[in-house]
C-alpha cells in the first residue's frame, strides 16, 4: 500500500497588499479602563448640561422585545408589530448534498419574525444536461433576479433544472434536474460567488456571513479559497464569518461505488461529481489507495481516480474548466484567511461524517472525519493566534443518518455559531438610524472569553454627540454596554447591569468607535436578545447642535471606515464629508 505524504505550503495572505489593522484586544473580563469607573445606575452620560439642552433623544421604539419560544422553535413578537430590524451583514444559508431550499427552512422561519423575509436564490449547476462533461461557464445558470430585494436572510438552492424550475424533495434526475444538487463542489463555489455579488450589490454592504450544512460547508470554502469565484466588482471574498455545520472537511467515504444500496442513502448518483469530490481517497478496499483529487490534489484521470468494481466516474474534470489530465492542488492544500471568523457545529454521533479529527490528511477509512473545522485548521494552517474559531459539539438525533440531516434544525445551536465578533479587529460595521438586532449567547469551550462580547464599529465624521439607544429582553440583567474610542484606546462611556431600556450619549471627535455589548449566558439559558440604534448630532461651537444645510455643500475629504483619508479613491465603503456637516456613505466598486 502506498502512502502519500504531502507537504502543505501555506502563505498568510493579506488581501491585495492591504494589511488588517489589529486593535487592542481584551486582556481580562474586567474590561473597564482604569481611567474611568462607571457607576451601575443611574446611567452616566458624558454630556455637559450646556449641550444636553440641544440634544434631542431618539423616540422610544415600541415592541422591541421579540420572544423566542425554544420548545416550539418559533419566534413571536410580543407587540405583534413587524419591526424594521437589521443585521450588520446579511446571512446566506447553503444546503448540502442532495439538499434544497427546505434544508434551512426551520432555521430561517424561526428568525424571520425578527429579521424579515428569507430570499431564495436559485441555480442550476448542470444546465447543459450532460453528466459526462463539466464546465463552469456553460453549466452554472443563475436565476437571481436583477432587482434582488434587500434582506437580512438569503438561502441558496441548487435543485433547479435548466429552465429555472426548482423542486423541493426531488433528489433524483426527474423533472430534468440532471442531478444539479449533486454537481461538482467547484461549480457550487462559482454559484455562491454569484450569490454573494448579488447580495452585496443589493444591500450595499461589503461583507456577508455564510453558513453551510454538510457539503455546503465545503462549497463555501471553495468560494473563499479560490479567488476566481470572487465578485468582480469587489476587492475580496467579502466574508465576515464562515460557519460549517456537519461538514466533512477531510472527506466522506460513505458511498461505496456500486454498492450504495447497502447504505440508507437513496437517490445518489454513485458516479457523480459530488460523490467524487467528497471522497477522502479512492479504492477503499485497500489496494492501490490514492488520495482524492478535490481535497488532497492529484491528476484528473480515470486511471488515477480509479475506484473499484470496473466503474468509472461520470467525468473527472474536478476544477470544471472543460479540460482533464491536469495536476491539481487540493482544497486542503490551499491557503486560508485568518482575518475572518470561523465556527463549526459538530454532531458527536454522526453516522455520515465522523466528527473526530483523524489527522490532517486522507486515510483509508469508510468514513473519514474532520467535522470540527477548528481542529482541522489547527492541524494544517498557521497563524492560529490571529484566527478566531469556535466549535460546538452535541448529540443530534434523527433518522438513519444519526442526526446529520437534522443539524440545520437545531436552531439554538446554529444561533450560537452565528455569534457576533468578540474582537475589535473583526467588529461589524453599522450605520446611523437603523434598528439592529443582536444576541448574547453562550461561548464555546474553545472560545477566548467566558463572557460574550459583541463588537460593532462606527465611523464619526466630525465633532458632535453620539447616542447609543438599546433595548434588552427581560432576563438580560447583568449585561452591559460600552463605547470604546479606537484612537485613545480606552472605554469612554458605558452602562453596567443594564435595565430594559438604556441610552448613552457621549461627546466624540472624528474617528472610529466600538459599540460593545457584554453578557454571560449558559447553555441552559440558551440566549438573550438586544436591539440598538445609533444617532449622531454634529456641533460646531461646543454649545449647540449644528444645523445641516443641504444647499451647496463642498467636499472636504473622503475617508474609509477606519477614518483614514483617501487621497486616491480606493475600492470599498467610503465616507464623503462636506463642509456643511453632511456625510454620505458610498460604495465604490
Amino acid at each position: 500500500m502506498k502512502k502519500l505524504i504531502y507537504i502543505l505550503l501555506f502563505v498568510n495572505l493579506a488581501l491585495f497588499g492591504q494589511s488588517t489593522q489589529i486593535y487592542p484586544q481584551k486582556q481580562s473580563f474586567n474590561i473597564l479602563s482604569d481611567k474611568m469607573i462607571l457607576p451601575k445606575k443611574p446611567n452616566y452620560k458624558f454630556i455637559p448640561d450646556s449641550i444636553k439642552q440641544y440634544y434631542q433623544k431618539l423616540e422610544e421604539k415600541a415592541g422591541l422585545n421579540p420572544i423566542f419560544d425554544i420548545e416550539k422553535k418559533s419566534v413571536e413578537l410580543s407587540s405583534g408589530i413587524q419591526l424594521d430590524n437589521y443585521t450588520p451583514y446579511p446571512i446566506l444559508f447553503v444546503h448540502g448534498l442532495n439538499g434544497d431550499s427546505q434544508t434551512w427552512l426551520e432555521m430561517t422561519e424561526w428568525l424571520s419574525p425578527v429579521l424579515g423575509e428569507t430570499i431564495k436564490l436559485d441555480f442550476c449547476l448542470n444546465s447543459d444536461g450532460s453528466l459526462y462533461s463539466s464546465n463552469m461557464n456553460s453549466d452554472v445558470e443563475s436565476f437571481i433576479p436583477n432587482n434582488l430585494p434587500n434582506s437580512n436572510l438569503y438561502k441558496i438552492t441548487f435543485n433547479c433544472n435548466p429552465i429555472g424550475d426548482c423542486f423541493d424533495g426531488e433528489p433524483t434526475n426527474s423533472s430534468g434536474l440532471y442531478y444539479s444538487n449533486q454537481s461538482a463542489i467547484t461549480k457550487q463555489g462559482r454559484a455562491i460567488g454569484l450569490a454573494v455579488e448579488a447580495i452585496l450589490e443589493s444591500t450595499g454592504v461589503n461583507r456577508i456571513i455564510l453558513i453551510g450544512h454538510s457539503m455546503g460547508g465545503l462549497a463555501i470554502r471553495e468560494y473563499m479559497q479560490n479567488s476566481i469565484h470572487w465578485p468582480q466588482s469587489f476587492v475580496s471574498h467579502g466574508i465576515a464569518k464562515l460557519i460549517t455545520v456537519g461538514t466533512p472537511h477531510e472527506g466522506c467515504d460513505f458511498e461505496l461505488q456500486g454498492f450504495s444500496s447497502i447504505y440508507p442513502f437513496d437517490d445518489f448518483d454513485d458516479f457523480g461529481e459530488a460523490v467524487r469530490d467528497l471522497r477522502s481517497c479512492y479504492d477503499i478496499f485497500g489496494t492501490g489507495v490514492t488520495s482524492a483529487v478535490y481535497l488532497w490534489g492529484g491528476t484528473e484521470s480515470q486511471s488515477y481516480m480509479y475506484d473499484n468494481l470496473l466503474f468509472d466516474w461520470n467525468n473527472v474534470d474536478v476544477n470544471c474548466n472543460g479540460t482533464t489530465y491536469e495536476n491539481l492542488i487540493g482544497l486542503n492544500q490551499k491557503s486560508i484567511y485568518n482575518n475572518i471568523e470561523y465556527a463549526s457545529i459538530i454532531d458527536v454521533s454522526d453516522y455520515v461524517v465522523a466528527p473526530a479529527n483523524v489527522g490532517f490528511g486522507w486515510n483509508n477509512s469508510s468514513t473519514s472525519g474532520g467535522e470540527n473545522f477548528c481542529g482541522v485548521l489547527d492541524l494544517g494552517w498557521p497563524n492560529s493566534d490571529n484566527r478566531h474559531c469556535e466549535s460546538w459539539g452535541f448529540d443530534a438525533t434523527g433518522g438513519s443518518s444519526g442526526g446529520h440531516s437534522e443539524l440545520p434544525n437545531y436552531t439554538t445551536q446554529n444561533l450560537w455559531a452565528l455569534d457576533e465578533p468578540d474582537d475589535f479587529s473583526r467588529a461589524l460595521e453599522v450605520d446611523f438610524n437603523k434598528n439592529y438586532a443582536g444576541f448574547i449567547t453562550p461561548q464555546a469551550e474553545n472560545a477566548p472569553y467566558t463572557n460574550d462580547y459583541d463588537d460593532y464599529i462606527i465611523y464619526i465624521p466630525t465633532d458632535g454627540v453620539l447616542t447609543v439607544s438599546a433595548s434588552f429582553l427581560d432576563g438580560s440583567d447583568g449585561d452591559a454596554m460600552y463605547l470604546y474610542d479606537l484612537t485613545s484606546e480606552e472605554y469612554i462611556n458605558g452602562v453596567q447591569d443594564v435595565s430594559e431600556n438604556e441610552e448613552i450619549s457621549t461627546i466624540v471627535s472624528e474617528g472610529s468607535y466600538i459599540v460593545e455589548f457584554e453578557g454571560l449566558e449558559s447553555e441552559e439559558d440558551r440566549f438573550s436578545q438586544y436591539f440598538f440604534s445609533l444617532s449622531f448630532d454634529a456641533y460646531n461651537d461646543g454649545m449647540g447642535i449644528e444645523n445641516i444645510n443641504d444647499e451647496g455643500p463642498n467636499l472636504i475629504k473622503v475617508v474609509d471606515v477606519l477614518g483614514r483619508e483617501q487621497r486616491v479613491i480606493q475600492k470599498g465603503v467610503l465616507f464623503y464629508i462636506y463642509d456643511n456637516g453632511k456625510v454620505e456613505k458610498k460604495f465604490n466598486p
